[in-house]
């Protein structure tokens, strides 16, 4: 019998055409009587749509990461070399990936499949199959009735993913992260995934930019995903364990709440007997009335237990805050619930855009990154790309945050630069882990974005 790689390797993808009953067929397949042991209309099309959502909206799965090396670590113990590519970066079935690529760049293929899924959505508007889904009272036909509902919300977003990013306006996709080693040896599940969606950018208003995921909140995500001791290292050795104080987790700018969310799952996995005797707790914070409004859509999507009405809590409260940086900087006096008391953790992606961001978030974290105990060494983990065009910007983050001194002189407690590590992640299509590996001083060109990776705290810094 041949092992499941190989048949995964084997599997021809039809396209479209040939896939897809034919559309003058539609009517007559929504209109299927139901058949007693035989799949009903409606998971038939679902089936089919999942498999349209294969080619033209498909997970994505990992940073796709080439390499990475660190500039600055006041640990010498750690690598200084770049790693092999992430291992959530490999799809399996490189030959099955590469059929769908094709496919996904078939003119006709994507013609077809925008009127197929034109011509569903017409013939279920239609009166008499509205009426053959929602007229039942029963219980059974609310839960037909729902079944078709989701159906046709299902081809509307795949109709919009089908039409490109410019016509797609409201996209949910799925982010799905292998857990690796580290992972496997604190008995995670094999992968991690976060379903998001991202609204429209509005040309006119550059607040838009925060309801889209951006590349540095997946890179981050993942190293929470594959790293958990490195983030949540207090409660996954034990030390935590019956402590009544909840660890807490704040993320500046969440934006779509890629990052908050994968905390909140790692989280999740962390076996019971380890955690505090209260839920940890995560506060996904952002400053836009319209972001916030999404982000707590996208927290009710992958956490419904995180909803007042729900009567089930999970083992993590995750709440969202609006939070302005600058009015923050300079706020004198109490701070307020759930800002209150200071976390243990602060997470920041695609944070530095404006000269002054880091000077803000310094005087932010001032406020809202716990001080240091024998036990706690609390951290603010940044990522941001290294976009040309802010250079200025992104080149504040080392004259607003000194790099920590080396020796143990002691001296007043101040926000340092403990390591700084860049890593270099690929544009487009995922490829197979460990083939795709760049120098670290060949990696040039419009396929590669390189992140800077900074891990802040409180110590004493020292400045050139």
């Amino acid at each position: 019998m041949p092992d499941n790689d190989s048949s995964r390797e084997n599997l021809v993808v039809q396209p479209p055409t040939a896939h897809l009953p034919s559309i003058k067929q539609l009517e007559q397949l929504l209109l299927q009587p139901a058949v007693q042991n035989q799949p009903d209309s409606l998971s038939t099309l679902r089936q089919h749509l999942e498999y349209l959502r294969s080619i033209y909206n498909p997970p994505v799965r990992g940073a796709q990461r080439r390499g990475r090396r660190f500039v600055f670590s006041v640990d010498e113990s750690q690598p200084h070399s770049p790693d092999p590519a992430s291992s959530s970066a490999f799809l399996d079935g490189v030959s099955q990936q590469t059929q769908l690529e094709i496919i996904r760049s078939d003119a006709f293929e994507q013609s077809y499949a925008l009127r197929w899924l034109s011509a569903l959505l017409r013939v279920a508007q239609k009166e008499d199959v509205t009426a053959f889904f929602t007229s039942d009272e029963s219980e059974a036909g609310d839960t037909r009735k729902h079944a078709f509902s989701s159906l046709i919300d299902t081809s509307a977003a795949l109709l919009a993913s089908c039409s490109g990013t410019s016509g797609a306006g409201v996209i949910t996709r799925d982010f799905v992260f292998s857990t690796g080693s580290q992972g496997a040896s604190q008995n995670f599940p094999d992968q991690i995934s976060v379903s998001l969606t991202d609204r429209p950018l509005d040309n006119a208003d550059f607040r838009s930019v925060g309801a889209q995921t951006w590349g540095g909140a997946c890179v981050l995500a993942e190293e929470l995903v594959q790293k958990p001791s490195i983030f949540f290292g207090g409660i996954l050795t034990g030390s935590r364990k019956g402590e009544p104080q909840p660890f807490r987790v704040l993320e500046l700018g969440a934006g779509t709440g890629l990052v908050s969310l994968a905390a909140a799952k790692v989280c999740e996995g962390i076996p019971s007997g380890l955690h505090p005797t209260v839920p940890e707790e995560i506060v996904a914070t952002d400053y836009y009335p319209p972001v916030l409004q999404n982000l707590e859509a996208n927290i009710a999507t992958n956490f419904p237990s995180s909803t007042p009405d729900n009567a089930h809590p999970t083992k993590v409260k995750i709440t969202t805050q609006a939070l302005d940086w600058e009015a923050f900087a300079s706020l004198e006096g109490t701070i307020a619930s759930p800002l209150s008391p200071p976390f243990d953790l602060v997470l920041g992606a695609d944070i530095i855009y404006e000269t002054l961001h880091a000077q803000w978030i310094r005087k932010c974290l001032h406020k809202l990154l716990r001080q240091p105990t024998e036990e706690t060494n609390p951290r603010f983990h940044l990522m941001i790309p290294l976009r040309p065009s802010f250079a200025a910007e992104s080149g504040t983050m080392e004259s607003v945050f000194p790099f920590v001194g080396r020796d143990s002189t002691p001296g007043e407690l101040e926000l340092v630069i403990f390591s700084k590590e860049i890593i270099i992640c690929g544009v487009g299509a995922s490829t197979q882990a460990g083939s795709s590996q760049v120098p670290f001083e060949d990696a040039d060109g419009d396929d590669i974005v390189r992140y800077a990776y900074y891990v802040i705290g409180w110590g004493v810094g020292t400045r050139v």
